[in-house]
């Protein structure tokens, strides 16, 4: 489930968004070497297999939630 999305409600015709932290740049962009040299390359093109891979913030955002889960739980769930 990436994006906190339910890949089943949501339509292949719905555009969805990641931001560059989450990939892989220099592997997952068909015309990397291009922007690399030229610096613009009119539209950036992904390879149609990538996925969003780097998701550190993920991690990061589930450890808080159980540690404030952790901490209202030892509170009575104030």
């Amino acid at each position: 489930m990436l994006a906190r999305r339910d890949p089943n409600l949501i339509s292949d015709k719905s555009p969805i968004f990641f931001c560059q932290d989450h990939f892989d740049v220099p592997n997952d962009m068909e015309n990397y070497v291009q922007y690399s040299v030229m610096g613009s390359v009119g539209k950036i093109r992904m390879n149609p297999d990538c996925w969003p891979s780097k998701l550190e913030c993920h991690l990061k955002r589930m450890k808080r939630e159980q540690a404030a889960t952790s901490e209202a739980t030892s509170n009575g769930g104030e």
